[in-house]
């Protein structure tokens, strides 16, 4: 068995080591090509290539390049993520301080790294500017034809700016459609072909065709309508996209929730 400072940790303990996996989580290379590559001198490349082979994180091939075994590729992954999680520190600032990631499930809240790439924002309200989140949130909704969303409360402008179309799918909190039972207000009279379902959710989410928008609620457990965490790459749609099906499989159709409520 390989214990913590013969895997993961021994890998992480230096810097040199680290920086061939990722090297070769790329591509195979020739030691000539890491020596090239690399930051480091000649003996550290060379001493720390045989110890990443002594314990099986790399192995030689046939043209005598070098190239991750599967416990290397492991490794390349879990410090890759690491790097990413570190990332979207920077990229967040005090966000992530202030607000509960907990909510989230955890296989989605273990890949979070994926968001960060240096094009991450996060959109604020000010005291002369309070509706300023709002206001950004309904303007990027306005502008595209699709969006997978997922809502905890119930904001007008979001309602009425939602694509009325086919690709368009929403997800509403169960107090959300408790309240417009209430009101009389079903959420799927308002539209002709949006697939309409209802979960039990504790944050925001909004997926375009262009990026990802997140509100996720205060260390508290309130819903935060003044900040909101933008990403605009591919990697954070698709992250966004997974996180929007977890719950769409679970969900169930407004229709049966109608039905079930009212029996």
């Amino acid at each position: 068995m390989v214990s913590g400072r013969d895997g993961i940790e021994f890998v992480t303990g230096s810097s040199v080591r680290s920086a061939i996996v990722d090297q070769l989580a790329e591509r195979a290379a020739s030691t000539d090509e890491l020596l090239e590559r690399l930051d480091a001198s000649t003996s550290a490349v060379y001493g720390s290539l045989g110890e990443l082979e002594d314990r099986g994180f790399v192995c030689p091939r046939e043209d005598g390049s070098w190239e991750l075994t599967g416990r290397g590729q492991l490794v390349a992954d879990v410090v890759r993520q690491r790097d990413r999680c570190e990332g979207l520190f920077c990229e967040t600032g005090e966000y992530l301080r202030t607000h509960d990631t907990g909510v989230l499930p955890r296989p989605l809240r273990l890949r979070m790294g994926e968001l960060a790439t240096g094009d991450v924002e996060i959109i604020t309200a000010t005291e002369t500017k309070p509706h300023r989140v709002v206001e950004e949130i309904t303007r990027r909704i306005e502008r595209t034809d699709a969006v997978s969303a997922i809502s905890p409360i119930y904001v007008e402008s979001y309602a009425e700016a939602m694509p009325d179309t086919p690709d368009t799918r929403l997800l509403l909190d169960e107090d959300v459609a408790r309240w417009a039972q209430e009101t009389d207000d079903e959420p799927d009279n308002d539209y002709d072909h949006i697939d309409v379902r209802i979960a039990d959710v504790g944050f925001a989410l909004g997926v375009t065709e262009s990026e990802l928008l997140l509100s996720l609620p205060t260390m508290d457990g309130e819903y935060d309508a003044r900040s909101e965490l933008v990403a605009e790459h591919e990697r954070a749609r698709n992250w966004g996209t997974d996180l929007f099906e977890w719950y769409w499989e679970q969900a169930i159709p407004i229709e049966r929730f109608v039905d079930r409520s009212t029996a």
